[in-house]
């Protein structure tokens, strides 16, 4: 910015030429017929104007690369606030500040930002021509000043049709509204918020365009001023016809930037406060410690009377969690819908963080292992499946950048142990076969379990499965129950989520969760229950 600063005041002391040029062709060479002289002056001002190009190039690249500069040092910064446990303010605005920043710095209102600095030079010059002439043209800056400035502050006050754009956000590809006749109902909820919406942007239109007006009328009327008081100087003989024309050109250039300035307003604030989003994001990053790369987890997980909430500051799900899973154990978690299941499967993977108590891998709370490290060897299958853009063998391994070959192996021995590997066999590019976004393009059992797959990969130390077998069939059910076998033989613990009695069989210790709290039950009362329940639905 400091070389832009510089480029910017040598480009506005070229920009007297084009004056100054027009001053001597109107007292010198047309009075005089000199033609060497004008082939100087052109000459002197061709190569003003060729510096002028030349300086206006080096400018622009120079925002352009602060611009890069900017998006290479943030950018992962932004990326990483967005996939923190617990995010604050900061975290969910960094994407856009550091777009509203990134803008700000390629717009093309700050170089005349850059501009206005070296207005006062042009004020000053006009002194020189008349103090009459001054008068006028800082008049008309201090007017179209205060209108640029009130027609910015109208503009950045204007609405943000936040609930229109989540609107139409949860429309995006929904086939329901249409399957469930609810499109006329959606669309008249939608036109009632737009008609709020519409009456606040009448006021917040109109005014910054009339105030636009007024300021383009200040800078046409001052034109007309200077010439109108410059052309009496000239036959008052106070002045010559060259320095008429100069003063025209140097007050038009005084007043570009104040107006170009204000047409940009709104984003320069934008890219200002974004800056600001972004230094208060970089400190909290660099204030965080480095963690100690500690060896490989056993897979030892304990909840240290640990509370479980909804979200940050919402209500308490499950208070005074106390629960060990050691190596070569599988414990079973059963409960109505909304009793604190998930949240509990998303604390003990780090997820998310308690809101009392501390979970323990190993011994060492949880927040005190390195995400990166500890994230290989757990293997989490949330409930929500997530699955990404990109092919199957990215998705099972993580998109973990390694060596080809041995990345191969463990993806296909992942995808064995889950029972998906003659599914993903049998898709038209096999495992390169690439996913849209969402992982759109499978179905929802083969989602399920390409997803357990992933949890499976490199033999983790921890499994934690969100009702793992929701959409699988009989083959993918028994394929699961083979994986927590293994998983078991090797010295893995797990903790299933499942009512199903198959999968249930096979835990060692089942967990109700109910009424804020997680009790151990008898193993033999749940799977009674599941099989009285199937034998029910059988009969009927």
């Amino acid at each position: 910015m400091v070389w832009a600063f510089l480029f910017s005041g040598a480009l506005n002391l070229l920009y007297f030429a084009p004056s100054l040029f027009m001053m001597q062709v109107y007292d010198r060479v047309l009075p005089t017929r000199g033609l060497t002289t004008l082939l100087a002056l052109a000459g002197v001002a061709l190569g003003a104007v060729l510096a002028i190009g030349v300086l206006d190039w080096a400018r622009n690249r120079v925002l352009v690369f602060s611009a890069r500069l900017v998006d290479v040092e943030f950018a992962p910064l932004v990326a990483r606030a967005r996939l923190r446990r617990e995010q604050d303010d900061t975290d969910l605005h960094a994407p856009r500040a550091l777009d509203g920043v990134l803008q700000a710095l390629t717009s093309p209102f700050l170089p005349a930002l850059l501009d206005l600095p070296w207005t006062p030079l042009f004020l000053a010059a006009t002194f020189l021509v008349h103090p009459m002439i001054f008068a006028l043209v800082a008049t008309g800056i201090v007017l179209a000043f205060l209108a640029s400035v009130a027609q910015g502050l109208f503009r950045l006050s204007s609405p943000v049709q936040t609930a229109l754009v989540v609107q139409e956000q949860e429309w995006a590809g929904s086939g329901a509204i249409r399957a469930l006749g609810m499109r006329e109902a959606m669309v008249a909820r939608y036109e009632r918020a737009k008609s709020l919406s519409r009456q606040t942007w009448d006021y917040a239109g109109w005014q910054p365009a009339a105030l636009s007006s007024v300021s383009r009328g200040i800078r046409i009327g001052l034109q007309m001023a200077v010439l109108a008081v410059g052309a009496l100087l000239a036959i008052d003989k106070q002045i010559s016809p060259g320095a008429l024309i100069a003063a025209s050109i140097m007050s038009s250039r005084a007043l570009s930037p104040v107006e170009q300035v204000a047409a940009g307003f709104m984003s320069l604030a934008k890219g200002w406060t974004g800056l600001r989003v972004l230094r208060k994001l970089r400190r909290v990053d660099q204030d965080r410690p480095p963690r100690t790369q500690v060896p490989a987890p056993t897979g030892v997980l304990e909840f240290d009377h640990a509370s479980v909430s909804a979200f940050k500051g919402g209500p308490v799900l499950l208070s005074d969690v106390c629960l060990r899973l050691n190596p070569g154990e599988i414990v079973g978690l059963i409960g109505a819908s909304g009793s604190g299941k998930s949240s509990l499967a998303r604390i003990a993977v780090g997820a998310a963080e308690p809101s009392e108590g501390r979970v323990r891998m190993d011994g060492a709370d949880l927040r005190r292992w390195n995400d990166t490290w500890l994230g290989r060897h757990i293997g989490y299958l949330p409930q929500e499946i997530a699955l990404f853009s990109g092919t199957i063998a990215q998705n099972i391994s993580r998109f973990e950048e390694v060596e080809p070959r041995e990345q191969s192996a463990w993806v296909v021995e992942a995808a064995k142990t889950a029972g998906a590997h003659e599914m993903i066999q049998r898709l038209p590019d096999g495992y390169d076969t690439v996913l849209g976004p969402m992982g759109r393009g499978l179905s929802s059992g083969q989602s399920q379990r390409i997803a357990l797959a992933r949890a499976l990969y490199r033999r983790p130390s921890l499994l934690v499965l969100d009702e793992p077998n929701a959409h699988l069939d009989t083959a993918g059910e028994q394929a699961l129950i083979n994986a927590l076998r293994s998983a078991r033989e090797r010295g893995a613990s797990a903790m299933v989520i499942a009512h199903r009695a198959g999968v249930m069989s096979l835990v060692d210790r089942v967990y109700l969760v109910t009424g804020r709290q997680v009790q151990e039950v008898r193993k033999e009362d749940v799977l009674l229950r599941q099989t009285a329940r199937v034998q029910t639905l059988r009969n009927d």
